[in-house]
């Protein structure tokens, strides 16, 4: 899946450069105050494209930051549950009496006795 991505990251990259170099006459660009820019048109174009990509790979770097930090937390937690006083018994140690079969009729857990 990973070089099906490169391939189309590559394949659209390529497409850019080639819109580009097949738009590369000078343009003018009225910019706020009364300057002007001329630039290739290309320029253009690559300019706005980095300026499409900034938000997507800002978000995309921050969603990454936040989900490797809850893992951490996750398997920090999980691991002092595991190594703790209150850690569950190997797989290989007898089981408790809860898993010993009782005569029918009796209730999985005893009522407790009012203490008078």
């Amino acid at each position: 899946m990973r070089f099906l991505t490169l391939l189309l990251y590559i394949f659209f990259g390529l497409l850019v450069v080639w819109f580009a170099s097949q738009n590369w006459d000078r343009t003018v660009l009225w910019l706020p105050g009364g300057y002007e820019a001329f630039w290739p048109l290309g320029v253009y174009i690559l300019v706005a494209l980095l300026i499409g990509l900034l938000p997507m790979t800002l978000l995309h770097s921050v969603t990454r930051w936040r989900l490797k930090r809850k893992i951490r937390k996750l398997e920090r937690r999980l691991e002092l549950e595991t190594s703790g006083p209150g850690a569950p018994a190997p797989a290989h140690a007898p089981a408790s009496s809860a898993a010993t079969p009782r005569p029918e009729g009796e209730p999985a857990t005893r009522p407790a006795s009012p203490s008078l």
